[in-house]
């Protein structure tokens, strides 16, 4: 087997100042689920991503259970196969956030 040298592992996707991609930014949600949702649903996202890390592990999963809940009642979306509660939850927030902006 061959060695990986340094000068293998800085490729253009590694150089320096390259953002890494949010994983909620690769989930596209349906967009008719998005418009069920309200700005005050905006306001609990915001809410909860502003305090999350400052939350035990356990609380903090917790609250993402009880928040995703409430918004998958309200808005029939699920979480897409493989994603985690706070990545729906991003998707989710990002999508609201744009569909604001157009109306």
């Amino acid at each position: 087997m061959g060695r990986v040298g340094l000068s293998n592992l800085h490729g253009a996707s590694l150089a320096p100042g390259s953002p890494i991609p949010e994983p909620h930014t690769a989930l596209t949600l349906p967009t008719a689920g998005i418009a069920k949702l309200a700005v005050s649903d905006l306001e609990v996202l915001e809410g909860f991503f502003s305090r999350r890390l400052d939350m035990s592990l356990a609380t903090r999963q917790a609250l993402a259970v009880r928040i995703a809940s409430a918004i998958q009642a309200k808005s029939g979306l699920e979480p897409p196969a493989g994603a985690s509660i706070e990545t729906f939850l991003e998707a989710t927030a990002r999508q609201l956030r744009d569909l604001a902006r157009l109306q």
